[in-house]
C-alpha cells in the first residue's frame, strides 16, 4: 500500500531559499497495514527498516530529529498511527544490523522480541547471540539474561581506572618474553659484533636494567604499604 510521506526540506542553490519538497508516495510493506497478522515478524521489520534507511534516508543512518530529514515521528504520522515512532526506529536498527552482519531475517525461532534485546551490542555479540538463539531455541528470557550479562561486563570495563604507564609497559614486556626460550640465544656470537655496536647495546641494556630496578623497588615499597 502506498502512503504519502513528507520529505525533508531542501535548499535551492540558485536563490539560497529553503523550499519544502513535494510529498511522494512510499510503497510500505503490506504487513504494516494488515492488523490480522498481529506482531511484525523479523522479515517484515527488515522490509520496513530497509525502506526507511535506503529510500527515506538514502542509505544514511537515521537519527531522531535530524535537521532537514524526515523524523520517525513524522513517518509515524504519515502512517496514521499504524506504527509508532519507536517501532519504526527499531525496524531501521534491525535492518541495519542484518545488513551489516549479512544475516537473512527469515529465522524459525528468532522473533522481534529476541532481536530487540541484542540491539546496541557489538557486531560479534549480536551475531553469536542471534545464532545461538536460533540453533538452541533460546527463550526471550534466556537471551535477555545473556544480553544483560554482556552489557554489565562492558559497563564494568568502561568504569575501570586506566592502567598506569608502567603497568602497561610490564604487560608488553611480559607478552614479548612469554614462552620465548630463545629470547637471549646466540650469546656466544656477541664477540662478533663491531665495538661501536657492542658499546651502544651495553648502554641500552644498562638503561633498561636501571629502569627495571627502579620499578621493582617502587613495587616492593607499594606492596609493603598494603
Amino acid at each position: 500500500m502506498r502512503v504519502k510521506s513528507r520529505a525533508g526540506r531542501r535548499t535551492n542553490k540558485s536563490d539560497n531559499k529553503v523550499s519544502v519538497a513535494k510529498p511522494r508516495e512510499v510503497a510500505w510493506p503490506e504487513a504494516v497495514f494488515d492488523t490480522r497478522r498481529g506482531k511484525l515478524r523479523p522479515e517484515d521489520a527488515y522490509a520496513v527498516g530497509r525502506l526507511i534507511v535506503e529510500e527515506l534516508y538514502a542509505g544514511e543512518r537515521p537519527e531522531h530529529g535530524r535537521r532537514g530529514r524526515t523524523t520517525f515521528r513524522k513517518i509515524a504520522s504519515d502512517l496514521e498511527g499504524r506504527m509508532s515512532a519507536q517501532a519504526l526506529y527499531r525496524c531501521a536498527a534491525i535492518y541495519e544490523m542484518c545488513r551489516d552482519l549479512g544475516m537473512d531475517p527469515s529465522w524459525e525461532h528468532v522473533g522481534m522480541s529476541h532481536l530487540s534485546l541484542v540491539l546496541g551490542l557489538s557486531a560479534a555479540q549480536q551475531r553469536r547471540l542471534v545464532n545461538q538463539t536460533e540453533k538452541q531455541r533460546w527463550s526471550v528470557e534466556r537471551l535477555r539474561s545473556e544480553a544483560t550479562r554482556l552489557r554489565a561486563t562492558r559497563k564494568a570495563r568502561k568504569g575501570r581506572k586506566p592502567l598506569p604507564r608502567f603497568a602497561k609497559a610490564v604487560r608488553q614486556l611480559d607478552r614479548f618474553a612469554d614462552g620465548r626460550e630463545d629470547l637471549l640465544g646466540d650469546l656466544e656470537s656477541a664477540s662478533s659484533l663491531e665495538p661501536d655496536a657492542l658499546s651502544e647495546m651495553i648502554e641500552r641494556v644498562s638503561e633498561l636494567r636501571g629502569q627495571l630496578d627502579t620499578l621493582a623497588k617502587a613495587l616492593r615499597q607499594a606492596a609493603k604499604r598494603r
